[in-house]
């Protein structure tokens, strides 16, 4: 990710690299949120996902994964 910006109290735009390789199109993106707060929502606006023709214009949504939520089901 190139760099997040507070919005507001729990909310940020995520703006990030473009891939490698390409004329300013971005289509993968990796970020870490630490710190949360249980019971609290929080919203994350990535703002610069500009590849025209990108399966998240026909649907597609981006994947989460959590550490803790993965342990905690193994148990």
């Amino acid at each position: 990710m190139k760099r997040a910006n507070r919005i507001g109290e729990n909310e940020y735009n995520l703006i990030l690299k473009y891939d490698y390789n390409t004329t300013a199109y971005t289509q993968w993106f990796y970020f870490r949120v630490q710190n949360m707060k249980k019971g609290v929502t929080y919203k994350f606006n990535i703002v610069n996902l500009v590849k025209p023709e990108s399966s998240y214009n026909q649907g597609m949504k981006p994947l989460f994964y959590s550490k803790k939520e993965a342990a905690a089901n193994d148990g």
